[in-house]
């Protein structure tokens, strides 16, 4: 997972003044067949595998999480909201490629048409990310980063 830096100033489009940004933006690579089970579940949830669980720990309710398709797609999908930042415990989920043995609860913010998905391959050029807390995780230079 990626995340930016937390808590900034940043400019309000065409408002001359700043607005303080409160939340985190996390970036998460899913397989297709994990972001389609979490479609069929309404992204009601989010499954993270043991190796990440740590890095998560600091989700707060405020936080958002940005999906990045992989599974040669490479593409952003859908943005959630934390809803309650509690890593559970996850029993089996039909549909996961893989065993998610924790999940925090999230709910859907915006879901794109698969035709809209966004490329993202032709945007790493104009992003800077640096890495941040082991193998996978990733903290956006800027919020609209992510």
């Amino acid at each position: 997972m990626w995340a930016d830096d937390g808590p900034r100033l940043r400019d309000a489009p065409s408002s001359g003044f700043r607005v303080m940004s409160s939340h985190q933006t996390w970036m998460a690579v899913e397989r297709l067949e994990n972001w389609e089970a979490d479609q069929a579940t309404g992204f009601t949830m989010f499954g993270i595998p043991e190796r990440v669980r740590k890095r998560v720990e600091s989700i707060r309710e405020v936080d958002l999480i940005v999906a990045y398709v992989s599974s040669a797609i490479n593409s952003l999908a859908n943005i959630r909201r934390i809803t309650t930042p509690t890593i559970e415990k996850l029993g089996f989920v039909r549909g996961y490629d893989d065993i998610f043995p924790f999940c925090i609860r999230t709910e859907s913010v915006l879901v794109l048409e698969r035709e809209a998905w966004v490329p993202f391959r032709g945007m790493l050029d104009d992003l800077s990310i640096p890495r941040v807390g082991g193998i996978g995780a990733r903290r956006c230079a800027t919020p609209s980063a992510c």
